[in-house]
């Protein structure tokens, strides 16, 4: 019971000062439920100024066919007037000064085009006249600015779709704060119990 009590204080600042995996914060990231084309729970859908060709759809519109292995709906970028675009976004709870890793599925049918990526005031992605191409998992990376970030994507293509699918970003590195005074107590003291519990233990052994 001693030893519980000694080390459960210095298991509870090591917890505190260790960073731990983080999950995916995208709301919807294979945007299942859409109750129309243009509408899926978590995503904010903004039509092109003219010639809007959108659709959330569990079949791929691109050529490049369905995502192996993937069973979400796909987001199908088709805007025909050619470089306005089409635009799904939503705002994502962050941390001002960490970095996060932004991943998703790209697929690509030709035809003049245009698809961007952004996180907040970042572009992350920018393709213009891109060449078909199949399934293409792209992990790029931008640093949040605020505790609120817009994740947007933007695309055009005529007459053919960008496909988009399984859309996740992770937070990757947090700003570390220097703990403070009240936690560097605790911790020395935490740690200098445990020390003494032990040795008190190697002592107690020797004796029998």
């Amino acid at each position: 019971m001693k030893k519980v009590l000694l080390l459960a204080p210095l298991a509870a600042v090591v917890s505190l000062l260790s960073l731990t995996a983080q999950a995916n914060i995208v709301t919807n990231g294979n945007f299942l439920g859409s109750t129309s084309c243009d509408s899926a729970p978590g995503w904010t859908f903004t039509a092109a100024a003219s010639g809007s060709d959108f659709c959330y759809d569990t079949t791929a519109r691109s050529g490049a066919g369905l995502l192996s292995g993937y069973a979400g709906d796909y987001a199908n970028f088709g805007a025909v007037n050619y470089p306005l675009d089409d635009e799904i976004s939503q705002a994502l709870s962050t941390v001002a000064g960490d970095t996060y890793a932004i991943s998703f599925w790209l697929s690509n049918n030709s035809g003049p085009n245009n698809f961007f990526g952004w996180f907040g005031g970042t572009e992350f992605l920018s393709l213009n006249d891109s060449p078909t191409f199949g399934w293409t998992e792209y992990t790029e990376s931008a640093v949040a600015t605020s505790s609120s970030t817009t994740l947007a994507f933007y695309g055009s293509n005529d007459p053919s779709w960008y496909s988009l699918a399984e859309v996740s970003v992770v937070e990757t590195s947090a700003v570390v704060a220097v703990p403070e005074p009240g936690t560097l107590a605790l911790f020395g003291a935490a740690l200098f119990g445990a020390t003494l519990w032990l040795r008190r233990r190697r002592l107690a052994s020797r004796v029998r």
